[in-house]
């Protein structure tokens, strides 16, 4: 299969991988117009053609107070934990931004490999890819962003943030390519006619059904529409996916 990107892909389109091998959120396009984001399953296993969600933000983790000033220019950074401990493997790829004082409003990539595990309420020390163009104080407060596609769920719960179709049942923690954009295959709950928008089924998690007249939610995110046959309720159905 003929796939291009801005990275020549190191593992198939159909595979899973207990190693990474990109950057999470790493783009490839199929020359018919899929398309498909790098992700990371997260602590279960996950079935083929069932949608994905985000993983959790952690409120301890957020609006919290940097622990000691960093210059200008410096790539270390120092920071204070609220009441959750801070597990390293859950932010890979992740992000740390300054939400007040000074410094606000700048966002910094993790490097990976610069922190480890760390008690709740405790400080954790690491290092960011690009060098901090503002200098912060211990007035600053800062929040930790999980990338979105690391340890990614299926879900019932049809607020949370929708991140793709898997195209392989994925072992849980293994690395793969999510579908986003295109047609491909979803398990369907009910009988929607060709051209509905669709959203997660709010019953059974990673299920997908038609929004009906009335019913349009703004917090529920579409993932797509149906597309080229109508819907069967309990079958799997191609669709064209268009994650927003």
């Amino acid at each position: 299969m003929s796939i291009w990107g801005p990275v020549l892909p190191a593992q198939g389109l159909y595979e899973q991988s207990a190693t990474q091998r990109h950057t999470l959120g790493t783009p490839i396009w199929t020359l018919d117009g899929r398309k498909y984001i790098y992700a990371q399953a997260g602590a279960s296993n996950l079935t083929l053609a069932y949608l994905c969600y985000a993983p959790s933000t952690v409120a301890y983790h957020t609006n919290q107070a940097v622990a000691a000033a960093a210059a200008a220019g410096s790539y270390d950074l120092s920071l204070t934990l609220g009441a959750t401990a801070f597990t390293a493997a859950d932010y890979t790829d992740g992000w740390v931004n300054i939400n007040d004082a000074a410094g606000e409003g700048n966002m910094y990539r993790l490097r990976g490999g610069s922190y480890a595990d760390t008690d709740a309420s405790g400080t954790l020390t690491c290092k960011v890819v690009e060098q901090i163009r503002t200098a912060l104080t211990t007035d600053s407060e800062y929040s930790l962003t999980k990338n979105k596609y690391c340890k990614v769920v299926h879900s019932s719960t049809d607020e949370n943030i929708a991140v793709g179709f898997t195209p392989i049942a994925v072992t849980a923690l293994y690395f793969f390519w999510l579908q986003v954009e295109g047609v491909g295959p979803s398990r369907a709950s009910d009988t929607s006619a060709i051209g509905v928008l669709m959203n997660q089924d709010n019953t059974t998690a990673g299920v997908v059904a038609g929004i009906t007249a009335g019913t349009l939610d703004p917090d529920v995110p579409w993932v797509g529409r149906v597309y080229p046959n109508t819907l069967v309720s309990g079958e799997h159905r191609t669709i064209d996916i268009k994650i927003f």
